[in-house]
């Protein structure tokens, strides 16, 4: 089984990963997209890599009893979707107090972020992408990292079915 570990960034995937417990390979996407150079091209804009997702899909084609943990797993082809979320507001000082490469705009990263979250953008992607039956949502929001990975760790044994829906910050948009 592939299960994807998504979120915006900030929401805590690399964090909650590296505590889960299982007998499943925990992959940091972003390493191997680097490491193995599955991308198309660089945006200046953001300074980052743009991921060659059908180059990624062909890596972990013959893969199983995997967890991806990337902002952009869910774009795989992957057998269930665990969404972290994170309120808005906790996101932002998440996003603050990251260090960032040279050249990075900070600002429009962290509004970037925090309006994808409120718009539940990946969480969507990832219904679209996947139906609501594959898809899990996780509001990480005030947890300490060890009880999230406590219910990642559920989500993959398979005793807690599809939530979605379980969260809202789109009040966010119009406090700010």
């Amino acid at each position: 089984m592939k299960i994807a570990i998504t979120g915006t960034p900030g929401t805590g995937k690399t964090t909650c990963s590296k505590k889960v417990e299982t007998g499943y390979e925990i992959v940091h996407l972003n390493e191997i997209i680097k490491e193995k150079k599955l991308y198309s091209s660089f945006d200046e804009k953001r300074q980052t890599l743009v991921a060659d997702i059908e180059a990624i899909d062909e890596e972990f084609k013959h893969r199983s009893d995997i967890v991806i943990d990337s902002h952009i797993s869910h774009l795989l082809d992957v057998d269930k979707v665990i969404v972290l979320r994170c309120h808005p507001n906790e996101l932002k000082q998440r996003l603050k107090n990251r260090e960032y490469e040279d050249g990075v705009n900070i600002e429009m990263s962290v509004e970037e972020n925090i309006n994808a979250e409120a718009l539940d953008v990946i969480l969507i992607e990832s219904i679209n992408l996947h139906g609501k039956e594959k898809v899990h949502e996780i509001d990480g929001t005030g947890e300490k990292p060890e009880a999230v990975a406590r219910e990642i760790e559920r989500i993959i044994a398979g005793k807690s079915g599809p939530k979605v829906g379980l969260v809202s910050f789109i009040e966010y948009l119009f406090e700010n």
